[in-house]
């Protein structure tokens, strides 16, 4: 018996009740994001959320994948599967791949495959969409600052080529997965930066002048 507030004593009990508390976690936040999908009305708030929730998934996985991969033992195998079962794509990846784990696969159906919900592709395509949506009735939208920086994100995943992400230098480094997480992530927050100053920041001054 767990008493609440207070961990179990023995390691394996403790280990058995994080998995467990990790359980009700992921249950109670896919509740949540199940109500969202399907309840909330498509309007501004709904696009401004579906787009820092893809900026916000793009970026974790860019930093996972970076920090992963460079600090794996040089027996990528392991790395490699908790990789795929951290994105829910092990059982997408074995029926394409039904042979042993190799880098340069993974990292296609994590980095570069739109298809999948859990790829940075998927969430920078989403990413663009939305943004094209939240503009298309502005003028001019088509030429946005937004909207050019969302097409160089989602034209840094296209343009790279899975063999060259997937090369281990002699120290142990993926130097050209670090350059794209550290592009990648310089261009999402200037965009996170531009979006603020077109549609917030008026309306935090504001706001700050009627309180004051």
């Amino acid at each position: 018996m767990v008493v609440a507030g207070y961990p179990p004593a023995a390691a394996a009990q403790r280990y058995l009740a994080g998995l467990d508390l990790l359980d009700n976690v992921v249950l109670t936040l896919s509740a949540f994001s199940g109500l969202l999908m399907e309840n909330t009305t498509r309007g501004f708030g709904w696009r401004f959320l579906e787009i820092g929730r893809r900026m916000e998934r793009a970026l974790h996985a860019a930093e996972l994948l970076r920090c992963a991969l460079g600090s794996a033992a040089a027996e990528l195998e392991p790395c490699l599967r908790v990789l795929l079962q951290i994105a829910d794509s092990s059982i997408t990846y074995r029926s394409r791949y039904p042979t042993a784990l190799h880098p340069d696969s993974v990292l296609e159906l994590l980095v570069a495959d739109e298809s999948n919900p859990r790829s940075m592709g998927f969430q920078l395509a989403t990413l663009l969409h939305q943004i094209n949506r939240l503009q298309e009735k502005e003028e001019g939208a088509s030429e946005s600052f937004e909207r050019g920086l969302a097409l160089k994100a989602v034209g840094l995943i296209r343009s790279s080529v899975m063999a060259d992400l997937s090369r281990r230098d002699d120290e142990g480094r993926f130097p050209a997965l670090e350059e794209l997480a550290g592009q990648l992530k310089s261009t999402l927050w200037e965009l996170s930066d531009g979006l603020t100053v077109r549609y917030f920041t008026n309306l935090i001054a504001c706001r700050f002048t009627t309180s004051s």
